[in-house]
């Protein structure tokens, strides 16, 4: 997780915090049924936007969104080379032994192992990149829809 993403998070509950016990009295500063109304109705929204599917895989990846830490290219670029080297000096059936963490990397490795053209590993791998890009394009509605209705039902 980033830590501005935490600093966010922890700043923001805490400047409520702090404005509830500044102001004296909770209740004035939460009024239950209207809670209910504001979020209930959000999510009723969004159920009605979107598939169960996809409202269900949006919380996994608003998780995915918290706890991701984000590769080092660096790390990145010395795995490739050394998958490169690997290939260059055994033989590329013998990268089907390598540890590969990244499932992408691993599928287009596995997919030249296996001595797919390169036609083939470049059309598998762009649309491996389009179904991503279609699942964070829902995901990213969502969050619009949440968003939307949150500020419209608040």
């Amino acid at each position: 997780m980033d830590i501005a993403t935490l600093i966010g998070i922890v700043g923001g509950f805490g400047l409520i915090v702090a404005t509830i016990i500044l102001g004296g009295n909770p209740g004035g500063f939460v009024d239950v049924p209207s809670v209910v109304v504001v979020i209930g109705g959000t999510f009723a929204s969004v159920f009605v936007m979107f598939p169960l599917k996809a409202v269900v895989g949006t919380f996994k990846v608003g998780m995915k969104t918290l706890l991701f830490k984000a590769p080092d290219p660096n790390d990145v670029i010395r795995t490739i080379s050394g998958l490169a080297d690997t290939a260059r000096r055994e033989s590329l059936v013998a990268l089907e032994k390598v540890a590969i963490d990244d499932p992408y990397l691993k599928k287009g490795v596995m997919l030249v192992v296996d001595g797919s053209s390169e036609a083939l590993v470049r059309s598998v791998m762009e649309i491996e990149l389009d179904f991503m890009k279609q699942r964070h394009r829902m995901g990213q509605g969502v969050f619009k829809g949440l968003g939307t209705m949150l500020l419209h039902l608040a």
